[in-house]
């Protein structure tokens, strides 16, 4: 907008500037109020409109939450991936996530956990939208339901047994690539070092 005063400066405040992204689907009100130095106010409103259809914007990575990493032999914890939606928009269809095999420890799953103990005490997960499937080289986690939502995260509890004393090894969980909608695979691995004391 334009605005012009033939005797005072004009200071200006405002809802939205040039270069301002506006969400698709939505009408937005722009505000723009011109002040004089006398006090005099002038405003000028105008709605804009984006039409079309994008993809929606999700950006997955992976978390360990507070889980310890050093054991005792024959020591069981809850190591909980919690698996993180940086963008504002749901995720679409299934999110699957890896996590390989490691020597020297071995990794469970159960559908029905609802808290895990971290290093900072008790969290609630959500095993529950999870299924797994177990390969020869490791677990397979697939969501069910509902989709991770815009800013929120899914926490996801693996129940870590240490079976070797003085083995040090990495844990990784690596979501697949385009996972969920996902627009960034660049971080989607995150490493755990897990390690068992004499």
């Amino acid at each position: 907008p334009q605005f012009t005063d033939p005797c005072d400066n004009l200071m200006y405040t405002f809802t939205h500037v040039s270069g301002d992204l506006f969400p698709v689907g939505e009408t937005t009100t722009v505000t723009w109020i011109a002040t004089d130095d006398s006090g005099n106010s002038a405003e000028c409103n105008f709605d804009v409109t984006v039409n079309g259809d994008c993809a929606p914007e999700v950006d997955l990575t992976p978390v360990y939450v507070g889980s310890p990493g050093t054991f005792t032999a024959g020591q069981t914890r809850d190591v909980v991936v919690r698996v993180r939606n940086l963008l504002s928009d749901p995720t679409q269809g299934t999110v699957q996530f890896f996590v390989p095999n490691n020597g020297g420890f071995t990794k469970a799953f159960d559908p029905a956990l609802t808290t895990a103990t971290v290093s900072s005490g008790s969290i609630s997960v959500d095993n529950a939208d999870w299924t797994v499937t177990v390969l020869g080289t490791g677990l397979l986690f697939k969501s069910t339901a509902p989709p991770i939502g815009g800013l929120s995260s899914s926490y996801v509890s693996i129940q870590v047994t240490a079976d070797t004393p003085g083995i040090s090894v990495n844990m990784q969980s690596t979501l697949s690539n385009g996972t969920g909608e996902d627009n960034n695979n660049a971080n989607n691995s995150r490493i755990k070092i897990l390690s068992v004391t004499n």
